[in-house]
């Protein structure tokens, strides 16, 4: 997969986005999705948007389609690669699973109000991941259920940091 980006006023520059170009690490085949969901947010303390990336069918520690999200942080010249994001990544809660597709939808949004473990003006992500299996990973008769992994980056400090990760069922 590649992603489009339009930059400037008019979209005076255009250039795309893969795996193996502009510094993305080139993670394999065509099956990891590269681009199947998009988010764009300011994820850094510089103010300036930056782009999460789902690649849903990434294999992640020999688990095939277990998922990640590649963050590209903006800047005035264009993106600089950020950390890939994948259930083995600090902070995250749980591990890979073998089709958990993490990365297939991601959002993102900010929270101003000051708290007193992240600071004000808080990031947060996102990221779904509907091949969890939330009951046992070996059990494969509860198809359908989810989980969504909320992943903080907060502007006064230096890191991403899990916070929740909250389970759904479809």
């Amino acid at each position: 997969g590649a992603v489009e980006v339009r930059l400037g006023y008019r979209a005076a520059k255009t250039i795309w986005l893969a795996p193996g170009t502009h510094g993305i690490p080139a993670h394999g085949t065509a099956a990891t999705r590269f681009g199947a969901a998009l988010t764009v947010a300011p994820l850094n303390p510089d103010s300036i948007d930056d782009l999460a990336i789902g690649e849903p069918g990434l294999a992640v520690a020999g688990h095939p389609a277990a998922g990640g999200v590649q963050i590209l942080f903006g800047g005035l010249h264009g993106f600089s690669v950020g950390p890939l994001i994948t259930r083995s990544s600090p902070g995250i809660p749980g591990d890979p699973q073998t089709g958990e597709h993490f990365g297939t939808s991601i959002a993102a949004w900010r929270t101003e109000a000051p708290s007193p473990s992240t600071g004000p003006d808080t990031d947060h992500l996102l990221i779904g991941a509907p091949g969890t299996s939330v009951i046992d990973p070996s059990d494969t008769s509860h198809p359908g259920a989810g989980s969504v992994v909320e992943a903080d980056y907060a502007v006064n400090k230096t890191g991403w940091a899990a916070t929740t990760s909250v389970t759904t069922y479809t």
